[in-house]
């Protein structure tokens, strides 16, 4: 039993730092985006569109995470 509890705690422990990767990757993609041409990024900051596009991102960022939180919390309890 210590074995299966031992195992299970490895994999959620492997996809919480998948989640946690995923997760930082596109702050990681955009800082060095921006480090290389600021003005691309500026258009999602100063334009409408351009923040509704943001917004958009953010939101489907957030709703990723809960989605790995969920499949998580489920396969810890299976």
């Amino acid at each position: 039993m210590r074995e299966v509890q031992a195992r299970a705690a490895a994999l959620s422990s492997e996809a919480k730092t998948s989640a946690a990767i995923l997760a930082a990757l596109p702050f990681f993609a955009s800082g060095a985006l921006f480090v290389m041409s600021p003005n691309y990024l500026m258009v999602l900051v100063n334009e409408p569109q351009g923040q509704q596009v943001l917004g958009a991102a953010v939101l489907m960022l957030l709703v990723g995470l809960l989605v790995m939180r969920s499949m998580i919390r489920r396969a810890l309890r299976a």
